[in-house]
Parts: C-alpha cells; sequence; structure tokens
C-alpha cells in the first residue's frame, strides 16, 4: 500500500483523495452559492458555454493546414482564434434559427 502512496505522490501534483474530496464542495457552491449571483448566472453560464465552443472549434481550425503549426505563441494565433470565434457565432445563430424554426413548427401542429 505504500508503495502505491508513494507511487502516486510522484505522478500527481494534487493527491487523488484530495480530487475526490473536492467533488462536493464543488457541487455545493454551484448548487447553493451561484444562484445567488442573480442575473449574473445565465451570462455566466452563456459565456462559458460559448468559451467552451470556441475552444472545441479551435482544435478543429488548428488541424487544418492554413493554421496548423502557424504561431508560436498565442498572441500570434490571433487568426485561428478568430476563426474558432466565428465558427462558434455561426453555430449559435444556427442554432436559434433552428430553435425559431421547431417553435413555429409547434405552433402551426397546435392549431
Amino acid at each position: 500500500m505504500e508503495a502505491l502512496e508513494s507511487r502516486a505522490r510522484t505522478r500527481y501534483p494534487v493527491a487523488p483523495r484530495a480530487l475526490v474530496a473536492a467533488v462536493p464542495v464543488c457541487y455545493a457552491i454551484i448548487y447553493w452559492g451561484l444562484p445567488f449571483l442573480g442575473v449574473g448566472y445565465p451570462i455566466l453560464v452563456a459565456l462559458a458555454i460559448f468559451a467552451t465552443l470556441t475552444a472545441v472549434n479551435l482544435v478543429i481550425v488548428c488541424v487544418a493546414p492554413a493554421f496548423e503549426r502557424r504561431a508560436d505563441t498565442l498572441l500570434q494565433a490571433w487568426p485561428a482564434l478568430a476563426t474558432a470565434f466565428g465558427l462558434g457565432l455561426a453555430e449559435m445563430l444556427l442554432a436559434d434559427y433552428i430553435r425559431i424554426a421547431i417553435n413555429l413548427l409547434a405552433e402551426r401542429l397546435a392549431s
């Protein structure tokens, strides 16, 4: 058992037990604390979703030969970042149009 713990100490910067113990604490903060932000909570959620979309799109964009290994720093990668941001905007706009079309279809079918 001691050999496993010593190996775990060398591989992980934080003990795995500490990470497991942090899960209920983070859950409690999110479940009971964040709703006190009021209108800031949905804005924060929307920004987190958009940041996730941009990060995933950045991975996809950086696979393209036009952007692959062109920048040494993140500041030099602004064309790839702008493309990923634009793709994220297009995805959100398309999702909104699909939502509107489905709502219109549901209204027509209901009447």
